[in-house]
Protein backbone atom coordinates (compact mmCIF):
# COMPACT_ATOMS: atom_id res chain seq x y z
CA UNK A 1 0.00 0.00 0.00
CA UNK A 2 1.40 3.35 -1.02
CA UNK A 3 1.28 6.08 1.63
CA UNK A 4 1.06 9.70 0.56
CA UNK A 5 3.03 12.69 1.74
CA UNK A 6 1.30 15.49 3.55
CA UNK A 7 2.07 18.82 5.08
CA UNK A 8 4.72 20.52 2.97
CA UNK A 9 5.43 23.90 4.48
CA UNK A 10 7.97 26.65 4.28
CA UNK A 11 9.29 27.08 7.78
CA UNK A 12 10.95 30.44 7.31
CA UNK A 13 13.13 32.73 5.31
CA UNK A 14 16.74 32.83 6.42
CA UNK A 15 18.50 36.18 5.95
CA UNK A 16 22.16 37.04 6.31
CA UNK A 17 22.72 38.89 9.59
CA UNK A 18 25.84 40.88 10.48
CA UNK A 19 27.45 40.86 13.93
CA UNK A 20 25.53 43.97 14.98
CA UNK A 21 22.17 42.33 14.28
CA UNK A 22 21.46 44.25 11.07
CA UNK A 23 20.20 42.55 7.94
CA UNK A 24 22.82 42.58 5.20
CA UNK A 25 22.48 41.89 1.50
CA UNK A 26 22.95 38.14 1.30
CA UNK A 27 21.47 35.24 -0.59
CA UNK A 28 18.15 34.28 0.96
CA UNK A 29 16.96 30.79 1.80
CA UNK A 30 13.78 28.90 2.58
CA UNK A 31 13.76 26.20 5.23
CA UNK A 32 11.36 23.59 3.83
CA UNK A 33 9.89 20.73 5.82
CA UNK A 34 7.29 18.03 5.25
CA UNK A 35 5.78 15.01 6.98
CA UNK A 36 7.09 11.61 5.89
CA UNK A 37 4.06 9.30 5.80
CA UNK A 38 5.79 6.59 3.75
CA UNK A 39 7.33 3.53 5.36
CA UNK A 40 8.89 2.10 2.21
CA UNK A 41 10.44 5.03 0.36
CA UNK A 42 13.86 5.04 -1.26
CA UNK A 43 13.93 8.82 -1.00
CA UNK A 44 12.12 12.02 -1.91
CA UNK A 45 12.22 14.40 -4.85
CA UNK A 46 11.78 18.06 -3.96
CA UNK A 47 10.59 20.26 -6.83
CA UNK A 48 10.44 24.04 -7.25
CA UNK A 49 8.95 26.50 -9.73
CA UNK A 50 9.12 30.29 -9.84
CA UNK A 51 6.11 32.61 -9.80
CA UNK A 52 2.71 32.61 -8.11
CA UNK A 53 0.95 30.79 -10.94
CA UNK A 54 3.85 28.59 -12.01
CA UNK A 55 3.25 25.09 -13.31
CA UNK A 56 6.70 24.09 -14.59
CA UNK A 57 8.35 22.38 -11.62
CA UNK A 58 11.90 21.05 -11.70
CA UNK A 59 13.64 18.72 -9.25
CA UNK A 60 16.03 20.74 -7.08
CA UNK A 61 17.00 18.01 -4.62
CA UNK A 62 16.80 14.27 -4.17
CA UNK A 63 16.56 13.60 -0.45
CA UNK A 64 17.56 10.45 1.43
CA UNK A 65 15.18 8.05 3.17
CA UNK A 66 13.46 9.59 6.23
CA UNK A 67 14.72 13.11 5.42
CA UNK A 68 11.96 15.63 6.13
CA UNK A 69 13.63 19.00 5.58
CA UNK A 70 15.79 20.87 3.13
CA UNK A 71 17.16 24.40 2.82
CA UNK A 72 16.88 26.00 -0.59
CA UNK A 73 19.45 28.80 -0.70
CA UNK A 74 20.92 31.52 -2.86
CA UNK A 75 17.48 32.79 -3.85
CA UNK A 76 16.97 36.28 -5.30
CA UNK A 77 14.94 38.78 -3.29
CA UNK A 78 11.32 39.66 -3.99
CA UNK A 79 10.70 36.44 -5.91
CA UNK A 80 7.95 33.90 -5.33
CA UNK A 81 8.84 30.21 -5.33
CA UNK A 82 6.50 27.22 -5.03
CA UNK A 83 7.55 23.78 -3.82
CA UNK A 84 6.16 20.25 -3.81
CA UNK A 85 7.64 16.87 -2.88
CA UNK A 86 6.97 13.21 -3.62
CA UNK A 87 8.35 9.92 -2.32
CA UNK A 88 9.76 7.26 -4.62
CA UNK A 89 10.90 3.64 -4.48
CA UNK A 90 11.65 0.82 -6.94
CA UNK A 91 7.94 0.43 -7.76
CA UNK A 92 7.25 4.08 -8.59
CA UNK A 93 6.34 7.43 -7.09
CA UNK A 94 3.76 8.66 -4.61
CA UNK A 95 1.32 11.42 -5.35
CA UNK A 96 2.65 14.92 -4.80
CA UNK A 97 2.33 16.68 -1.48
CA UNK A 98 0.46 19.94 -1.31
CA UNK A 99 2.15 22.91 -2.95
CA UNK A 100 3.58 25.60 -0.68
CA UNK A 101 4.58 29.04 -1.98
CA UNK A 102 6.43 31.96 -0.43
CA UNK A 103 8.13 35.15 -1.54
CA UNK A 104 11.62 36.14 -0.50
CA UNK A 105 11.64 39.56 1.14
CA UNK A 106 13.35 42.64 -0.18
CA UNK A 107 16.39 43.38 1.96
CA UNK A 108 17.33 46.81 3.21
CA UNK A 109 20.18 48.62 1.48
CA UNK A 110 23.45 49.01 3.37
CA UNK A 111 23.62 52.18 5.43
CA UNK A 112 25.89 55.00 4.28
CA UNK A 113 28.98 55.59 6.37
CA UNK A 114 31.82 58.04 6.96
CA UNK A 115 29.59 61.11 7.05
CA UNK A 116 31.79 64.22 7.42
CA UNK A 117 31.35 67.98 7.70
CA UNK A 118 34.19 70.18 6.47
Amino acid sequence: MKKLLTGLMLVGVLLGISGGGTAIAAPQSFAISFTDNADNESGFRLERCMGTSCTTFAVIATLAVNTTSHTDGNLPENTTFCYRVKAFNAVGESAYSNTACATTPVTLPNAPSVLMIK
